[in-house]
């Protein structure tokens, strides 16, 4: 069969969110680690997880709380990690989809994986047989796609839930050090540059515990 010149539905190799470097973050932390000592142990914590967390946290909890996320992160994007090998391995083996010549546009093939996109290039209606039989030769490649993979939805499932409950342990911690202050600040800015909807929901008391910090810090209302 020719070689498909379109693909449907192909995953990402990298399904990573890069954040483009943002100048102000940036300002901020080069004054913050130049500000005074302080600052730069809240730097070196959240830079090297584990010795300097350690021996922080007993002073101040907002360090434990980061090394626990730090953790079940690792953790996540390990799991993560393995449901992209066996897809690679599987993909590389057997390919992503098969090809499909298009009956929407003559002269062209397309490379489907899942029955939506047979769907847009063999309308059922108007060719019920080439799409019945392209459909069961994609069923036979989900098939031999699924005997190397085998089933990815549980892996992980603990590890996301464990990432997700630790970074509402890191929101719901007061820190009660400027050192930690400091920290959590820069923590919780890494972590929206990751996932941008990390502290988006009505009910996170992120900025209201480092409010509650700062108050406290200073000598205000707690």
């Amino acid at each position: 069969m020719a070689k498909a010149t379109r693909v449907f539905s192909t995953p990402p190799t990298n399904t990573s969110k890069i954040a483009p470097v943002d100048p102000t973050r940036r300002h901020f932390l080069t004054v913050a680690a130049g500000a005074s000592v302080v600052s730069v142990g809240a730097l070196a914590a959240v830079a090297k997880p584990g010795g300097a967390i350690e021996t922080m946290a007993a002073a101040d909890p907002i360090f434990a709380a980061i090394n626990a996320h730090r953790q079940a992160h690792a953790a996540s994007a390990a799991a993560s990690a393995e449901i992209r090998r066996l897809v690679d391995l599987a993909d590389q083996t057997v390919g992503r989809g098969i090809s499909v010549p298009s009956m929407i546009e003559p002269g062209t093939t397309v490379e489907v994986s899942i029955w939506l996109d047979l769907e847009q290039v063999i309308p059922s209606a108007a060719y019920p047989d080439q799409y019945a039989h392209y459909l069961a030769l994609l069923n036979q490649h989900r098939e031999a796609h699924h005997a190397i993979t085998g089933d990815t939805d549980p892996i992980g499932e603990e590890e996301y839930a464990a990432e997700w409950d630790a970074l509402g342990d890191f929101a719901d911690t007061v820190p009660t050090t400027l050192d930690g202050l400091l920290t959590m600040i820069i923590y919780a800015a890494e972590c929206s540059d990751k996932d941008p909807d990390a502290f988006t929901d009505h009910s996170c008391p992120l900025i209201e515990n480092l409010a509650t910090a700062a108050k406290a810090l200073i000598g205000g209302e707690s």
